[in-house]
C-alpha cells in the first residue's frame, strides 16, 4: 500500500481492515510517499509500533504511485502479493477467499474480486467478469479488475519480469493486466464483495480524469498493435465509444458496423477466445440498437441485422 497525501480516518479504517484480516500470517508492507509530512509520519508510526507485521518504507522524496508500488513489488517477499489502496476498505475474508482460490486453481495468477463502492453519496455494486476468458476479451476493451482488491502469485512477477510500467503513472493496473494476458496469464475475479472502493471529489480518476484518459488511449493501441489492428483515425474513435458506451450517433452506423466486423475478422485465439469477443460485440451492437433513443427504425434494423 502506498501513502500521500489521504485523510488520516481514511488510512486508519484502510490499515485497520488489513490488520484485522482473519487470514493473520502476512507481512503489510506501507511506502510513504510524503515523507515530509508529519501527520503520515506519526500515524504510520503509530501502528507499525502496535502491529510487528507492518513494515514502513519512507521514499526519500514523492516519487509518485506507480514507483511506490514497484518498490513494493521488489521488497515483498511472501508466496502471494496483495495491493491496497489507503482509502479504501478490505472486507476481513478477503485474503483469506483470495489465498484459498489460487491455491485451489494453479492455473490462475491473479484475482481480483467483485467491488462495493461508498462515499460522495454513491453506493454502488460492481460486478466484474468472473472467468479467465471473459476478463481477457473485456480488457480488450477497458480495466475490468478493481485495483486494490486484487492479489497475486509473487512467483510469477519474478519469472515473467513483471513490474508496473513506469512511462504509465496513470492506469498503471490496465496496463499490467494487459501485459499479464500478453504473456498467457490467467486472471480471475472472485464473485464475492470484499473491497469496498471510496468514491472521493480528490481521487486520480476524477480529478484527473482526461489526462488518465490519455494512458488508457495508450494501453489501447497496445492491444490493438499486438493483435495486428490497424484503425483510422475514425475507426479508433467508433472504437472508443465501444470501450466506454458513450452513444454512436446515427451518421455513424456504417462506421460502427465496419469497426466491428474489423474485430470480427481478427485472430484472438493467441490471447483472446474468439466467441468471448463475438458475444461482448453483439452485447454492445444489442446496447446501441435499443437504446439509443434518437436512432432510426432503418438504423437500429441495421445494427441488429449484423448478430442475427
Amino acid at each position: 500500500m502506498s501513502v500521500y497525501s489521504e485523510p488520516s480516518e481514511w488510512i486508519k479504517e484502510s490499515i485497520e481492515s488489513i490488520l484485522d484480516q482473519s487470514l493473520r500470517d502476512f507481512e503489510f508492507i506501507v511506502i510513504n510517499d510524503n515523507p515530509e509530512h508529519s501527520r503520515i509520519i506519526k500515524l504510520l508510526k503509530e501502528f507499525s509500533e502496535k502491529d510487528n507485521r507492518i513494515r514502513i518504507v519512507s521514499n526519500e522524496k514523492n516519487i509518485g504511485l506507480t514507483k511506490s508500488l514497484n518498490k513494493g513489488l521488489q521488497l515483498a517477499g511472501g508466496e502471494y502479493i496483495a495491493r491496497m489502496d489507503a482509502d479504501d476498505i478490505s472486507h476481513k475474508e478477503r485474503f483469506k477467499c483470495q489465498v484459498e482460490f489460487l491455491e485451489k486453481n494453479q492455473d490462475i495468477s491473479l484475482c481480483g474480486t467483485w467491488v462495493k463502492e461508498f462515499g460522495n453519496g454513491v453506493i454502488n455494486k460492481v460486478k466484474n467478469p468472473v472467468s479467465s476468458k471473459e476478463i481477457a476479451a473485456r480488457l480488450l476493451f477497458n480495466n475490468c479488475l478493481g485495483h486494490a482488491s486484487v492479489m497475486f502469485r509473487r512467483r510469477i512477477c519474478l519469472e515473467q519480469g513483471l513490474l508496473y510500467d513506469e512511462s504509465i503513472p496513470k492506469a498503471q493496473d490496465y496496463a499490467l493486466w494487459s501485459e499479464m494476458v500478453f504473456k498467457g496469464l490467467k486472471l480471475a475475479n472472485i464473485p464475492k464483495y470484499l473491497l469496498y472502493y471510496r468514491i472521493h471529489v480528490n481521487q486520480v480518476s476524477s480529478k484527473t480524469y482526461h489526462e488518465q484518459q490519455d494512458y488508457v488511449k495508450v494501453i489501447r493501441c497496445r492491444w490493438l498493435n499486438m493483435l495486428g489492428i490497424n484503425l483510422s483515425e475514425l475507426e479508433y474513435g467508433i472504437y472508443e465509444k465501444i470501450c466506454t458506451r458513450f452513444p454512436i450517433l446515427e451518421y455513424e452506423t456504417d462506421n460502427f458496423i465496419r469497426v466491428c466486423e474489423i474485430f470480427r475478422s481478427v485472430d484472438f485465439s493467441k490471447f483472446i477466445n474468439q466467441d468471448t469477443i463475438t458475444k461482448i460485440l453483439n452485447r454492445s451492437i444489442f446496447h446501441y440498437a435499443i437504446r439509443l433513443k434518437h436512432m432510426s427504425v432503418r438504423h437500429r434494423l441495421m445494427l441488429l441485422k449484423t448478430i442475427f
